[in-house]
């Protein structure tokens, strides 16, 4: 979901409240559904590969008020490329005789954090079982590292399974969450939501986790 290089193609159904992005080879759907005894919106989002139909991800019953720990996590995941990168380094220079985890241990503790404080938030579940699922392998990764066995074919798949997550925290950020707030208040969707998803989808595009790790990891050599 981030080496699309045109613009996506989106299409808004705003009597339905639902707008589906389609690039590169996904098709990520966003629907607003309201609670009619609260008065409130909330946000669905799912993923499917294009050609098969196959959903990868689905995130259900976002509420506004769950940016807070959305974008932190949009600013954790992209932390991944650097530490595992400079892990590796470290790793293969045998430097001060250190393992290179000590790096990952500062996203270790973001994380955990970050997860915690959604569990006790009261988070959408499916949300807090993504980011615990990836949590749970990120500590399995780490722990090669300090038993001396880190592999970057492991680090790659881990990228890959991070990337569909940070580009639906990204368009939550930018742009999803908003739309909760005004739909809430309006029962419609903004007037400019095509421009915001476009220029939202553009900005995750320039966030490729896997890409950025092997130039960081290869650039001195």
């Amino acid at each position: 979901m981030s080496d699309y290089e045109e613009d996506p193609e989106i299409v808004i159904n705003r009597d339905s409240k639902e707008i589906v992005i389609e690039y590169s080879s996904y098709s990520v759907v966003f629907s607003y559904e309201k609670d009619d005894l609260i008065n409130r919106y909330y946000l669905n989002i799912a993923v499917f590969d294009i050609a098969t139909g196959e959903e990868f991800l689905k995130w259900e019953k976002l509420s506004s008020n769950f940016f807070d720990i959305i974008h932190r996590f949009s600013r954790i995941f992209p932390l991944l490329p650097d530490k595992f990168a400079t892990s590796f380094i470290i790793f293969g220079e045998n430097i001060d005789r250190e393992n290179g985890s000590f790096l990952l241990d500062l996203v270790r503790r973001l994380w955990r954090d970050a997860k915690n404080q959604a569990n006790m938030q009261g988070y959408s579940e499916s949300f807090v079982h993504t980011i615990t699922q990836l949590f749970e392998e990120l500590e399995d990764l780490i722990y090669s590292f300090d038993v001396q066995n880190p592999q970057i074919p492991e680090v790659r798949d881990f990228l890959q399974n991070c990337q569909i997550p940070l580009n639906l925290c990204i368009l939550f950020c930018e742009w999803g969450f908003r739309e909760i707030i005004h739909l809430t208040r309006t029962d419609e969707l903004t007037q400019e939501c095509h421009n915001t998803v476009r220029q939202s989808v553009l900005k995750i595009a320039e966030k490729n986790l896997i890409q950025e790790f092997f130039e960081l990891l290869y650039e001195n050599e």
